[in-house]
């Protein structure tokens, strides 16, 4: 549970935000906020409400609200009862005011240890918890007066060493403006004032900067009738002397923003940055792994995480992306490169990384970590070089060492069926918000209309919630209307945003980046696949693509798959599924993978024989029997000894495998339920004696016996052609 107080007042519990109603009640949280972990005694809260005239009422009062505060915080445990009074127990991390002490404190440190953009980021980072004047809705209140005062003082405390900070960092020009406003809003403020002077005389302006003074001095005694302080005094002396000391630094070169800037408003991950946020926060988690598909947005929500809880690392995030590095010795010259370290004479990338970050407390953002697994090791050596290096890394697939905790990134909430028919239901939904506002980027009229809400939903269901490929899909909104997507959604998928990684620019590339990681007998596996529309079971899967347990889990291990729930009737089903925007780039791979599946002539035969083909084909693949499969609507319908069409599909092509070991050809009969091999009695599909009844009966026919008596005798491999055919 997270509270805001920086601010007006906010409790946020798994990133969604608990209401709080009621004046009285807000204002005894707010109290015990400010004195969160420490017990409050039920008489001091009723001095901090309604203060040395608080009514005989007040203590029975006080009760009331603490009893209906815990009710509406919901969690237990959270607001106990102590002898000593009441106890607000809040987490480290879980208190804005808390961060921003933190951050203030080691931003002053690195500020008198020299390191100046060290100080202003961590400055600049506290500053940023500030969201509005805090307990201004408690004004009322006779404790609120103090505490404003107090937390004024620390923000202006605060903004007075980052301008230091900037100003020993040689950015005085980029401040005069900030400080005229400042020294406008805080008039008294001798500091303020003396930055602003040094920032104009650093910049070529001595005569502004001595206007400045004249202008304080003015204000000081005119408004309290007493001098500038020394401070002030001696900056304006050294001005009138042109002082070299108050010559600027010589800039040191400006390395890039620790983390990129995020693009644009990331929607639907607030929950994630939260519980990810609290475990970078523990000690006890030191190397995480973001996990999921193509697309997902993997990189976002370790960057948004990042930036979250920079300010509890007193060196701050680092950034390194793998994306460009092709080997996995060269991971350690690319964090180099990235953080600008000096390996000393005789000593390698690692060891000189490992020395830089053993000092460090520091938060380092790896990306991108799937195709150079072979360095996994010297990354999990990382966090146990220091107790400060906490390592956040990006993958599709775990880094399987010992140190990791896995975290894995799932697609977007999708809209529930049904839910079109409230469109601020509709539009609360993580992937349904996420292509709304995607889609306001190229069509600013756009909005969620009744009209379009269906074609919205279906669009966010088939590419089942992965946040590129909705993206992608909502850029085509300038052209074309949902709907028009809806029916073109994998030709709509076509090329992104061009200052986008080129492997993002489009969801084929970034799926050929991810097949490209695969082994041969995965590429191959991946491929045969595809004949599902559906889920499968692990026999199904393993019949149709020829494939080992082993290799089916890697491909799910590598997030071109995901696991579904076994089911219990029917048994066996829907163990794994494809991702959907997955689908169409694993279809054009089937038919290059099923030249390898080839069977004897005799398999051929009977294929041929059951689908009703005349044409002579050297070996049956798996492409065409999806193809024929998916022709005969009526079969795929329906259910086979109650197992989808995935099984059936297995079932079918197992007996087509079983029949050329047997020596059989097309001999079945059509029997109510299955027919069976006359030489085996093994069960023959009956949805393929479906498929060209006619044939069937033929075949039948010729042999002159029953549906019985084929049980027991041996049919030629094809129907022979009668006279005059």
């Amino acid at each position: 549970m997270e509270f805001r107080i920086l601010g007006p007042l906010e409790v946020r519990a798994s990133g969604r935000a608990v209401e709080i109603s009621g004046a009285k009640r807000r204002a005894l949280l707010g109290v015990l906020v400010l004195e969160a972990n420490r017990p409050v005694s039920t008489q001091r809260l009723a001095l901090a409400l309604w203060g040395p005239d608080a009514p005989p009422s007040a203590i029975k009062a006080v009760q009331v609200q603490v009893s209906r505060l815990r009710r509406a915080l919901g969690e237990t445990g959270v607001l106990e009862t102590t002898p000593a009074g009441y106890r607000l127990l809040v987490g480290a991390g879980e208190l804005d005011l808390e961060r921003f002490e933190r951050a203030l404190a080691a931003g002053r440190r690195a500020l008198a240890a020299g390191d100046f953009d060290r100080a202003a980021e961590l400055l600049q980072g506290a500053l940023r918890l500030w969201r509005r004047a805090p307990l201004e809705e408690f004004a009322w209140a006779p404790f609120a007066a103090p505490e404003i005062r107090r937390l004024e003082e620390l923000r202006l405390i605060a903004v007075e060493s980052r301008v230091e900070a900037e100003l020993a960092a040689g950015r005085h020009a980029e401040l005069v403006a900030e400080l005229q406003r400042l020294t406008g809003e805080h008039p008294w403020r001798e500091r303020l004032h003396a930055q602003l002077m040094l920032a104009l005389y650093r910049s070529g302006r001595q005569a502004d900067a001595l206007a400045a003074y004249r202008q304080a001095r003015a204000v000081m005694v005119g408004q309290l009738g007493i001098e500038p302080g020394a401070e002030l005094h001696d900056i304006h002396e050294a001005v009138l002397a042109h002082d070299a000391t108050l010559d600027a630094p010589t800039p040191a070169l400006r390395r890039a923003s620790a983390l990129p800037a995020a693009p644009n408003r990331t929607i639907g991950r607030a929950a994630d940055i939260g519980l990810l946020s609290a475990r970078l926060r523990a000690d006890e988690t030191r190397l995480i792994p973001l996990t999921g598909p193509v697309g997902v947005g993997k990189t976002r929500l370790a960057l948004d995480a990042a930036r979250a809880v920079a300010a509890d690392f007193a060196d701050g995030t680092a950034f390194v992306s793998l994306a460009a590095v092709k080997r996995p010795a060269d991971v350690a010259a690319a964090i180099i490169g990235a953080l600008g370290i000096f390996p000393l004479s005789g000593e390698s990338d690692e060891q000189a990384v490992e020395r830089v970050l053993a000092a460090k407390h520091v938060l380092l953002v790896v990306d991108n970590c799937e195709h150079l697994l072979a360095a996994a090791p010297f990354l999990a050596r990382l966090p146990a070089s220091g107790r400060g290096v906490t390592v956040l890394a990006t993958s599709r697939e775990p880094l399987t060492v010992q140190a990791e905790q896995v975290y894995p990134v799932l697609p977007l909430a999708l809209p529930e069926p049904g839910s079109e028919a409230d469109l601020g239901t509709l539009a609360s939904v993580a992937a349904v918000a996420l292509f709304c506002e995607r889609a306001r980027a190229h069509d600013p009229g756009f909005g969620l209309k009744e009209e379009h809400a269906s074609a919205v939903a279906a669009i966010c269901r088939q590419l089942d919630g992965l946040p590129l490929a909705i993206e992608l899909a909502a850029a085509r909104c300038g052209l074309l209307s949902p709907a028009e997507i809806a029916a073109r959604l994998h030709m709509a998928l076509g090329t992104g945003v061009r200052d986008a990684p080129a492997r993002q620019r489009t969801l084929r590339a970034t799926l050929d980046w991810s097949h490209a990681l695969l082994d041969a007998d995965e590429q191959a596996c991946f491929a045969r696949f595809a004949v599902f529309t559906g889920g499968a079971g692990v026999p199904a899967a393993e019949t149709i693509t020829g494939a080992g347990v082993a290799t089916l889990e890697r491909l799910v291990a590598k997030s071109l798959w995901s696991a579904a729930p076994k089911r219990v009737d029917p048994p066996d089903w829907g163990c794994w599924k494809r991702f959907g925007p997955t689908r169409p780039n694993a279809s054009p791979r089937c038919r290059t993978a099923s030249r390898s599946v080839r069977t004897t002539s005799a398999t051929t035969c009977r294929w041929r024989n059951a689908m009703g083909s005349t044409r002579r084909s050297t070996a049956p693949s798996v492409a065409s029997i999806s193809r024929a499969w998916t022709a005969r609507s009526a079969i795929s319908a329906r259910l086979y000894d109650g197992r989808p069409s995935g099984a059936r599909l297995a079932e079918s092509w197992s007996w087509l495998q079983h029949s050329s070991t047997t020596g059989c050809g097309a001999s079945a009969i059509r029997s109510p339920s299955v027919g069976c091999c006359p030489r085996s009695g093994a069960r023959t599909p009956l949805a393929i004696q479906r498929c060209a009844p006619a044939r069937w009966a033929r075949c039948a026919g010729r042999c002159g016996r029953s549906g019985v008596e084929m049980s027991s005798s041996r049919c030629s491999r094809r129907p022979r052609r009668s006279p005059g055919r």
